[in-house]
């Protein structure tokens, strides 16, 4: 009986890392890259910067998708930031870490274009490294922090298929 589980156990074992590769291949895997443009009252102090992340997702219906991101946002410090008399330098960054759902709306094989919406929630780690200088007492002062928050991801957008098995998405 001690065999029989044994051998049961070793099955089980060298099974598993061929039943996960086999999921593995079956995700779609992305990687993007764009202009981060700050808004509202972080805009007033960050100026535009540049994202890139990386995209995985997994097909449960021929429209329902699972899947994630895991992205790098960073922003340089705007020059007006400090107010009259001060100089700033710096930059906030942001490393995104979101479990998402997609559902296409269109998934017609003769179509080039197919339109999306995605929903997910998730880990957002905000962080800022600044260092202040005064015009007037050429004193220096830094100042940084970081903090994780949970946030809520909503969008859409459209995957283009071009020739050659490859596509693009616009969001």
């Amino acid at each position: 009986m001690k065999r029989i589980v044994v051998t049961a156990a070793l099955c089980l074992l060298l099974a598993a890392p061929a039943a996960a590769q086999s999921v593995l291949d079956d995700i779609d895997w992305s990687v993007d890259a764009g202009i981060a443009m700050p808004t509202g009252d972080f805009g007033k102090a960050a100026n535009t910067g540049f994202c890139f992340g990386v995209n995985g997702f997994w097909s449960y219906t021929e429209r329902l998708l699972f899947g994630g991101r895991i992205a790098y946002d960073r922003w340089g410090v705007d020059e007006d930031m400090g107010g009259r008399g001060w100089d700033v330098e710096g930059h906030f960054s942001a490393i995104e870490i979101v479990p998402q759902v997609r559902y296409l709306f269109t998934d017609d094989a003769t179509q080039r274009a197919n339109f999306f919406g995605q929903a997910g929630i998730g880990f957002y780690r905000f962080a800022f490294d600044l260092e202040y200088d005064s015009d007037l007492t050429d004193d220096t002062w830094d100042s940084d922090d970081a903090e994780i928050d949970l946030g809520i991801a909503l969008g859409g957008g459209v995957t283009i298929d071009t020739a050659g098995g490859r596509s693009f998405e616009i969001r």
